[in-house]
């Protein structure tokens, strides 16, 4: 139930500044599921149709609205209009099925307004949007009829983005449509739309629908024509601009609403990185943007297309993490709580925190009182019903409608945990937010938007070391600094908004060499948002278009000079959208994150990779925007504001499976937007604006803005005994010797003071995986291919372990568990292959875990039931199991005997489950192997008998692992059937458990008992190697192996040490795996099916 708004639109183009907002909760106001046995895909629109039906509608962005009773034990939604063939949608875009309006007269004309995106056909152009109508069904009022459709207004984009397209339609009590039209995306208002009275885009457009004459019909040139009136007192009429504009200066009104009770037109603005704004929206208005943002400056060079602008009644900034307004209603229902009667309620899409605004009228300012906030559940939109109780809906593909409630607290239950490792404070800290921080070696860079670190002036960059504290590099920035590198020549690079940097100028990104500040070239024209280093290349980020002149779109390399990132098929460079992250692997792939729907031109969905020569992506990509990213040789790892990751819900973290080319969801994931990540080989530390982290088995624990994951352990919180995270969000995180920095906007950290920027460490209570096979010596290793039989000795050596009085802990297959600082097996079967994982966690909170595999070779031939063998003892393959004399009388003996072929030494295996069989001697039919007089003694005789189905006639076959089996009698199970000298005679008898091969039988099946025999596959031989679905070949081999398998697998090779030197992933059919630049020796190949389970283990050997 978890989720964001950017997965499906990017309502805001975010960054990271900030400024609180009131913090104080009213405690009986919270929320409820409303209808829980509804979900809904994507919803962004919630609305009744005010007919007296009391029946909700929702509005799914892929294009579909749905409609049910408004009831909460309502158990399906009806199809009220399907569109997902007319309206163009990409999951994660602004783009889909967004407005609907039902007509005031909706009772007696049917029509209602649905506003959606569409394909443009204009070349060069993504997105159309248009405003449709269509009338109900007149004999089903829970159908619209399709063939209805007119098309009222249709504008193609003057610009490729795809965001920023509005969304909201409504009527107003003057009985006009109101559509909120953004300004047509990009960073900054590329266009300048928001500012010119010509075009539709960055405005609030005033229509009349009603076509009757009252009004004069628009004449504005796009198609289709004469489909609606201009109210004749819109204010550009017999003006300048377009007769349909009733406010504008808008970046992005993703939602407003009327009340009813004052007629007041309130409108949610999203604001570009800094502030959200709420506006009174009046006729004529002109709301700043993009000169303003907010009551910020934010284009100086931007004129007013009319003065004076209206400035907000109400703004917060995105200093607690808040970055995506969701403008809701005035509260006008039957609840009397004066926390939301007659307020304005609203909610922030990231956080998911709701606020009731107080307007005072007088003032005309608003003041803001936060409600609660959601347990990850995105807020996308808001809705009333019929009787003016209000609901809000969660953006997921499996997205639910929820009530706002008052005297009750149904919100999802959280889980306080002990955390992990120790916060300490850096001096006094930083005075404002921290965005980056960068290290090299023991010296730690900061920056971000501040004055004075360590209560010295530094001005948005600083340094700190253990033996200076922090210091000033210069005199800092004019201007914001977002993002930190340091490149292998042991420079400094930043880049931010600013034009000068140390006295220098400089636009958007500079060196510090030491001693000064350096431009890097003519800069960018735009902000930098993230660096990235690769080699002797600098990689800068952001929202710019050209950088040192040349057009490169958001993302540019610096090497002596700036040079676009250019696709070699396509000719076009850079993305369509702002780039906040940036990474390499070990070939020097780029990998980036943002806001953005293509690369290169090419589809790349928030996450986009460069080879040098075309650009490329991750599968389907992520349904928001990517904030972080880190490389690790077995994936990468993405984190932001997204729900979806390659159509797996994973709630805005994720990896990438380099091997298996797959998006994975860590556990559920958490709670809020994700800033940073950083990973140190064995953990994936992850910070942000998030409250929980969530694991596989739905377990929310409070974790407070950071948490580190590993598969193992699953979320772990950072701090001492509940005192976990920070009071506030968290943007940046960088590794230091034994630990972390972490920087963001906090002021405590677990249970300290910390100054927005803090250090959390952890002893190094690694465990050094040792293990000894046979005695024959302690070795590093986690593989361990033995043979079985072998006795295989763990013990893991701890390094800054803790004392403790809790047992070490072992795990194993078949439900094995043990206790104690080591383990000890022996005599190792099959049943003891697989991963044993050892674990304890000392009075620190540090938690050791290790996993061995114990991999063992099994070319054992199957039994088949109903099939007859003879039988081999392994301690002499000259004899044969033997009825003594070929007598068919009961309690005859059975002894070991020169093999003759004859039926007494043949012996059929009757299947009874579990592999558990009744032996039949075929010189006897209808007799059974049995233990002499039920007897469970050792050393007791073997004879045939009767059939009389008891457990001394049942017999348990253990493969051995190298070809053969043992026999284990039910009556006696720890006994083996065995062969024994017993005055001169070898003897069957039932005998205790012991090593010798004379308890080893190879089943040699009749008529083929030379052909079927198998060599142990330690034993290098040209015969392939077989299990049910796989064939592994030659062995030897010299430069090629060969798998023949019936089903696809992952490859795993390892070398006599134990170590992993190869793995990969091959579809079912024949595949060739090259060895011939590996070292003579043996190796063992583990073949794993798609389910991780292990298939089959083959040792073979290279020559």
């Amino acid at each position: 139930m978890r989720t964001n708004r950017y997965p499906a639109f990017l309502w805001l183009l975010l960054t990271a500044l900030l400024s609180p907002l009131a913090a104080g909760a009213q405690a009986d106001i919270s929320y409820e599921n409303a209808f829980p046995n509804l979900t809904f895909d994507l919803p962004v629109e919630i609305q009744h149709a005010g007919d007296g039906t009391d029946r909700l509608f929702v509005l799914e962005q892929p294009g579909r609205i749905k409609v049910f009773p408004n009831d909460p034990a309502a158990t399906s939604a009806e199809t009220f209009l399907d569109l997902t063939g007319i309206v163009s949608f990409s999951s994660g875009q602004e783009i889909g099925l967004l407005g609907l309006a039902f007509h005031p007269d909706f009772a007696s004309n049917r029509y209602f307004y649905v506003y959606h995106t569409r394909q443009s056909s204009v070349s060069g152009i993504n997105v159309e949007l248009v405003l449709a109508r269509y009338r109900v069904s007149a004999t089903n009022p829970n159908r619209a009829d399709p063939a209805s459709r007119l098309e009222i207004f249709s504008f193609d984009k003057n610009q490729r983005e795809s965001n920023h397209n509005g969304g909201k339609i409504a009527f107003g009590p003057d009985g006009y449509l109101y559509a909120s039209l953004g300004d047509g995306g990009g960073g900054g208002d590329p266009q300048g739309n928001a500012q010119n009275l010509n075009t539709i885009f960055g405005s609030i457009l005033r229509i009349d629908v009603d076509l009757d004459g009252s009004n004069p019909v628009e004449t504005n040139p796009d198609a289709p024509n004469g489909r609606y009136e201009i109210p004749s007192d819109n204010p550009r009429v017999g003006r300048s601009g377009l007769d349909e504009l009733y406010a504008w200066g808008i970046r992005n009104t993703w939602k407003f609403s009327f009340d009813d009770a004052t007629g007041r037109l309130w409108g949610g603005d999203v604001g570009q990185g800094v502030l959200e704004e709420i506006n009174l929206v009046r006729r004529g208005g002109n709301y700043g943007w993009n000169r303003f943002e907010g009551t910020r400056t934010y284009r100086s060079a931007t004129s007013l297309v009319t003065t004076p602008e209206v400035k907000p009644v109400y703004q917060y900034n995105h200093d607690n993490g808040d970055r995506s307004i969701t403008l809701g209603y005035v509260y006008r229902g039957r609840l009397t709580n004066p926390a939301i009667k007659d307020k304005l309620l609203f909610a922030d899409y990231v956080t998911g925190r709701v606020w009731a605004m107080d307007y005072n009228a007088s003032t005309g300012a608003g003041t803001a009182q936060l409600l609660f906030r959601t347990n990850g559940e995105p807020v996308s939109s808001f809705g009333l019903d019929e009787a003016g109780e209000i609901y809000f809906s969660e953006y997921d593909r499996s997205g639910s409608i929820f009530r706002v409630i008052d005297e009750n607290d149904s919100t999802p239950t959280t889980t306080a945990v002990d955390g992990i490792g120790e916060w300490q404070a850096l001096g006094s800290g930083i005075s404002g937010v921290v965005d980056a921080l960068a290290t090299d070696g023991g010296t730690m860079y900061a920056a971000g938007d501040f004055a004075i670190a360590g209560g010295r002036t530094v001005n948005k960059v600083a340094v700190y070391t253990t033996g200076q504290g922090w210091r000033a590099l210069s005199t800092g920035s004019n201007g914001r600094v977002s993002a930190l590198t340091v490149g292998t020549d042991g420079r400094l690079y930043a880049g931010g908004s600013f034009t000068t940097i140390g006295g220098v100028s400089a636009r958007n990104v500079a060196v510090w060499n030491g001693s000064s500040w350096q431009a890097l070239g003519s800069g960018t024209n735009g902000a930098v948002l993230s660096l990235g280093t690769n080699g002797a290349d600098i990689y800068a980020g952001g929202t710019f278009v050209t950088a040192g002149g040349r057009t490169v779109n958001n993302i540019a390399k610096w090497n002596g000079s700036w040079s676009a990132l250019t696709d070699s098929g396509s000719g076009v460079a850079g993305t369509n959208n702002e780039v906040r992250s940036i990474a390499f692997d070990e070939a020097g792939t780029l990998y980036i994150g943002g806001n953005f729907g293509s690369a290169g031109n090419r589809t790349a969905n928030r996450v986009a990779t460069f080879d040098g020569s075309r650009w490329g992506t991750l599968g389907s990509g992520t349904s928001g925007f990517v904030q972080a990213i880190v490389v690790t040789n077995d994936n990468i790892y993405a984190g932001g504001n997204f729900a979806i990751a390659g159509g797996k819900t994973v709630n805005r973290v994720a990896r990438w499976d380099r091997s298996g080319q797959s998006w994975q969801p860590l556990g559920q994931g958490v709670s809020g937007n994700v800033n940073s990540l950083y990973h140190d080989g064995t953990y994936l530390y992850v910070g942000g604006s998030f409250e929980t982290a969530t694991t596989r088995d739905n377990q929310s624990y409070i974790v407070n803005n950071v948490a580190r994951w590993s598969d193992a352990l699953q979320w772990q919180a950072l701090g001492t005994g509940k005192s976990v995270g920070t009071n506030n969000l968290v943007n940046t995180l960088v590794p230091v010797e034994d630990g972390l920095y972490a920087g963001g906007n906090f002021t405590t950290a677990g249970a300290i003071t910390a100054g927005r920027v803090v250090r959390w460490s952890q002893p190094d209570c690694r465990l050094i995986p040792y293990v000894n096979i046979n005695r024959t010596g302690w070795i590093q290793a986690t593989t361990v291919p033995i043979e079985s039989g072998d006795e295989v000795w763990f013990g893991p050596q701890s390094v800054d372990f803790g004392t403790t009085s809790s047992p070490w802990s072992y795990t194993g297959p078949n439900n094995f568990t043990s206790t104690g600082r080591s383990l000890r097996l022996t005599d190792v079967g099959l049943d003891r292959g697989g991963d044993y994982t050892v674990t304890n966690t000392d009075p620190d909170g540090c938690t050791a875990s290790l996993t061995y595999t114990i991999e063992i070779d099994d070319p054992t031939i199957p039994i088949v039931n109903g099939a007859v063998y003879e039988m081999e003892p392994q301690h002499d393959t000259r004899l044969r199991l033997d009825v003594r004399g070929g007598s068919t009388e009961n309690s005859t003996l059975v002894d070991g005997f020169r093999r003759h072929g004859s039926a007494n030494q043949q012996w059929k295996f009757i299947s009874l489950g579990n592999k558990v069989y009744e032996i039949e001697p075929q010189n006897a039919p209808g007799k059974r192997l049995d233990v002499a007089g039920v007897s469970s003694a050792t050393n007791t005789e073997i004879h045939i008998y009767d059939r009389h189905g008891r457990n001394n006639q049942r017999w348990q076959a253990l493969p051995v692992g190298d070809g053969t089996y043992r026999f284990a009698p039910l009556n006696a199970p720890d006994n083996r059937l065995d062969i024994e000298n017993v005055d001169g005679v070898p003897r069957a008898l039932s005998r205790t458990l012991d090593r010798g091969n004379s308890q080893r039988w190879r089943l040699i099946p009749v008529g083929s008992a030379v052909a079927s025999r198998l060599s142990p596959v330690a034993t290098a031989s040209t015969q392939p190697a077989l299990s049910a679905d796989f064939t592994v070949y030659p062995n030897p081999v010299t430069t090629q192996l060969t798998v023949e398998s019936r089903q696809d697998y992952r490859l795993e090779l390892y070398d006599a040490a134990g170590r992993r030197i190869l793995m990969g992933r091959y579809t079912e059919g024949v595949s060739q795996v090259e060895m011939g630049g590996l070292p003579a020796g043996p190796y063992v190949v583990r073949l794993i099916r798609s389910d991780d389970h292990v298939a089959t283990s083959v040792r073979i050997v290279k020559e």
